[in-house]
């Protein structure tokens, strides 16, 4: 046969080799560590940033299309040689084979008694199930056990899946955002198509008042003129609708202050929140930067302001007036004390009047979640079936004489099993009183 004779194999089909690349365990390793690298990355940002720049990122959701792809026909790749291998064992093994197991042992039977009715009581006493077939060489007995050990990694790789395609498809069809207000007040919540209304605002102080206090918001959920739902929310405690969460994050307090044009006696109220600027010229030269609100204000000895605890006993609001650029000092404002400031424009006095309590919501909707909470229970199970059912294969059969039964085993993930077994069948073969 000349060398252009020679039989070549037909190369796989492109299809083929496509599929079997991002079937391949080593893309899959890399998928689940740029995975965890990347959501390691993410957890040390802010949140708001992670969600819009990373987790609802086109190339976050390619990361979660190719991995869940690259499960699914891991997957489907372990589908047909996982049930051959759970159920249609080779129960046929010769004495050479049996003998040559990572455990064997001989023991002699009485000669008047048939070796695989022995086998099989034997076998069948320690718990396995238990069959005889024909051979060449005589009749071998099959016994095994922790069938369904062997659909563990197959169950975990299920749930891997499960818990990607949750995650992908609560990012695709779900948001989060943040938003809030006080009394009375409302916001919209376009991703969702609802607003939010804020219809009471109730604190309970702890025992001890330097404990964070206990806030519950009365809320009202609309669609236009339909009210979907009416509830309160605080924490740990949120409000569920249509795959909508609304949980409390936390509560601020938006102070209000008063504006007196010391020359015309004109006078302007507006609340506040911390970060916010008042203005106190036409020009916006001459401003106060709200810093701290203190609803329980003190004085160390060294001069920084701080708060005793939640109680609202001596509320003042701590600020920076600016001119321009540069810092003039520090101001304190205590309720229902007015300050006069100069500016360009003339004397403006400043008055802290009062305060709103207002609630701070993270909004979300995650139609994954149960995709998620499904998966890692099929995780859990996966992992049991892994690491708690140890498949178990055993085989006997008469000696070439026929005056010893020769029994051995092997076991799918872990021997330590095995050898005990087989201690079993042996101390239950000499129970019975079977062997010399």
């Amino acid at each position: 046969m000349t060398k252009d004779n020679l039989p070549h194999s037909q190369p796989d089909s492109p299809l083929k080799q496509t599929l079997r690349f991002f079937g391949s365990m080593q893309l899959g390793i890399f998928l689940l560590l740029l995975l965890a690298g990347v959501s390691a990355y993410a957890t040390l940002q802010d949140m708001e940033q992670a969600i819009d720049y990373i987790y609802s990122s086109w190339w976050y959701l390619s990361i979660l299309s190719f991995s869940s792809l690259n499960l699914l026909l891991c997957t489907l790749q372990r589908i047909r040689p996982m049930f051959r291998l759970a159920y249609r064992p080779s129960k046929l093994s010769s004495i050479t084979e049996i003998r040559s197991m990572p455990f064997s042992r001989e023991v002699p039977i009485k000669e008047h008694l048939a070796a695989p009715d022995v086998a099989v009581q034997a076998f069948k006493a320690v718990g396995l199930r238990t069959s005889v077939a024909e051979s060449s060489g005589g009749q071998v007995v099959f016994g095994e056990r922790g069938r369904l050990g062997y659909f563990g990694s197959f169950i975990t790789h299920l749930s891997l899946l499960i818990i990607l395609l949750g995650a992908l498809y609560g990012v695709v069809t779900g948001f989060e955002v943040k938003n809030g207000g006080w009394i009375d007040s409302s916001f919209i919540v376009s991703e969702g198509d609802f607003a939010v209304e804020l219809v009471d605002i109730r604190m309970v102080q702890e025992e001890n008042p330097v404990m964070r206090p206990r806030v519950y918001t009365d809320v009202k959920v609309r669609r236009g003129d339909e009210v979907l739902v009416e509830d309160t929310v605080s924490i740990n405690y949120p409000v569920r609708f249509a795959g909508n969460n609304i949980y409390h994050s936390t509560f601020l307090y938006f102070p209000v202050f008063k504006l007196t044009d010391v020359e015309t006696g004109e006078t302007g109220s507006s609340r506040f929140m911390e970060g916010d600027r008042i203005y106190l010229d036409a020009q916006r030269t001459t401003f106060i930067v709200v810093q701290k609100f203190y609803s329980n204000f003190s004085m160390r000895e060294d001069g920084t302001p701080y708060n005793v605890d939640y109680r609202t006993i001596r509320p003042v609001v701590g600020g920076i007036l600016m001119q321009g650029s540069e810092t003039v000092g520090h101001v304190l404002l205590p309720l229902n004390k007015a300050h006069e400031f100069a500016t360009p424009d003339g004397n403006v006095e400043v008055m802290l009047t009062g305060y709103d309590l207002a609630t701070v919501f993270f909004i979300n909707k995650n139609l994954g979640r149960p995709f998620l909470f499904g998966g890692s229970l099929l995780l859990l199970l996966g992992l049991y079936m892994s690491f708690f059912i140890t498949p178990e294969r055993y085989y006997a059969a008469a000696s070439e004489d026929s005056r010893t039964l020769v029994i051995g085993g092997r076991g799918y993930r872990s021997r330590l099993f095995v050898a005990s077994t087989l201690q079993k069948i042996e101390t239950e073969l000499r129970r019975r009183e079977e062997v010399k």
